[in-house]
């Protein structure tokens, strides 16, 4: 019996690697053709480490999948080049996704964490700001990844605004409400810090001078 796309696409949902591979097979037994499956298929192929498998199948589903849909296939491949190390060939890969389809998020949000992960963290900003204007997608990822990029940088303020816009967008993220309460925490020791200094004048210099204040 043929799988339907509807038992594999649970498959994938709930990460059963080893099902969805099997129904996949299964599937493209019977229709060799169907991009979707063949998408489906590298995806559950890349997580279990058959690089080479997972080439040849996206190859073909480069081939088969419709222009206006191409952009996910890409991201797909990029995917492989991540697990295989390959971080600059990724990272080409993403920025050609996005260029397919500049309003969609996703392309820009998977370069943007690739860039951190392989320590270029300034160009991680720069394309997760510009992911942020996107018009298609989850944008609220885009604020969430680039709020982490600033939290690296000490830059509080900037990731505090970041992690305040993806709860108007999603006010039922739990992730962006911890680092906003941790964030608070923060605020409040500098500025318990701030708060034990004075300013007293100094008669030798006829000027200002910050002195700490002592416990």
């Amino acid at each position: 019996m043929v799988p339907t796309i509807e038992e594999i696409e649970e498959a994938d949902e709930n990460r059963e690697m080893a099902l969805c591979r099997e129904l996949c097979e299964r599937r493209l037994a019977a229709y060799p053709d169907d991009a979707w499956v063949l998408y489906l298929y590298a995806g559950q192929l890349i997580e279990l480490n058959s690089f080479t498998e997972a080439d040849q199948v996206l190859q073909k589903a480069e081939r088969l999948t419709e222009p206006k849909l191409l952009h996910w296939v890409l991201c797909r491949r990029g995917a492989l080049y991540e697990k295989m190390g390959n971080w600059g060939g990724a990272i080409d890969v993403y920025l050609d996704a996005h260029r397919l389809k500049p309003s969609e998020v996703g392309p820009l949000v998977f370069a943007a964490v690739t860039l951190h992960r392989a320590g270029r963290l300034e160009e991680a900003i720069e394309i997760a700001i510009k992911a942020t204007q996107c018009s298609e997608g989850a944008i609220d990822e885009a604020y969430f990844n680039l709020g982490g990029f600033y939290l690296v940088q000490r830059r509080y303020e900037e990731a505090r605004t970041c992690y305040q816009r993806v709860l108007e967008i999603d006010p039922t993220d739990e992730s962006s409400q911890r680092w906003l309460d941790d964030l608070e925490k923060v605020f409040a020791l500098i500025q318990t810090e701030q708060s034990h200094l004075y300013v007293l004048p100094d008669p030798n210099l006829n000027r200002k001078q910050v002195v700490r204040a002592k416990d």
